[in-house]
């Protein structure tokens, strides 16, 4: 999807139940499944990749010491920067920027920087998944986490898997998370929890 049918649908983002069920569901997992691999919580470092409006960065905000907070919408950032002035959540930083690309400033400065990166619904967004995984690793300091959700059924197991051994990244969790329910049909929402080892070269 482009970012300018991103940004159309920025304004009317938050006011869709499900959008929200689904932020409040990634965070529960957050909570039994990757905040037990932080030791140091609440002076953690973390990037929220393509954070949309920012409904799981404000859920975050009051675990950790600060939130980066990007995504290449400015629709969607507009929103989460006055979302995020409204409820006084002054630890996120908010992003316009492509991070992925290694001529933008944001991306130098991102090298080994976050304890945690975490990525909703957007890694089957992207136009070469296993290359961003890699230069997204390279943002994590050495034993970050790094923690994605994507609908299961356009992220299969073996793709994830595969991706997290050419980025270095040591599975510590992988499996069905949540389900999300749109009328009869059920759509199996996979997450995803790796821990950085060593730096990942940039390539």
């Amino acid at each position: 999807m482009s970012d300018d049918n991103w940004n159309s649908r920025a304004a009317n983002w938050d006011d869709d139940p499900d959008v929200v069920l689904y932020a409040d569901k990634a965070f529960e997992a957050c909570e039994q499944f990757v905040f037990p691999h932080i030791p140091n919580l609440a002076s953690a470092s973390v990037l929220d990749f393509g954070c949309g409006t920012g409904l799981l960065a404000a859920k975050l905000s009051g675990q950790v010491a600060d939130i980066n907070a990007v995504d290449t919408s400015q629709g969607m950032t507009d929103i989460l920067r006055n979302n995020a002035a409204v409820l006084d959540l002054k630890n996120i930083t908010v992003t316009c920027a492509d991070i992925l690309d290694p001529s933008a400033p944001i991306h130098q400065q991102s090298l080994n920087r976050f304890d945690l990166i975490v990525a909703s619904s957007v890694c089957s967004f992207l136009d070469d998944y296993p290359l961003a995984l890699t230069r997204l690793s390279s943002f994590l300091k050495p034993g970050g986490i790094w923690v994605q959700w994507d609908w299961a059924a356009d992220m299969p197991e073996s793709k994830i898997r595969n991706a997290f051994e050419a980025s270095r990244l040591k599975v510590e969790h992988l499996e069905i998370a949540f389900e999300m329910n749109f009328g009869e049909d059920v759509y199996p929402v996979i997450m995803a929890v790796g821990r950085q080892e060593l730096a990942a070269s940039i390539s």
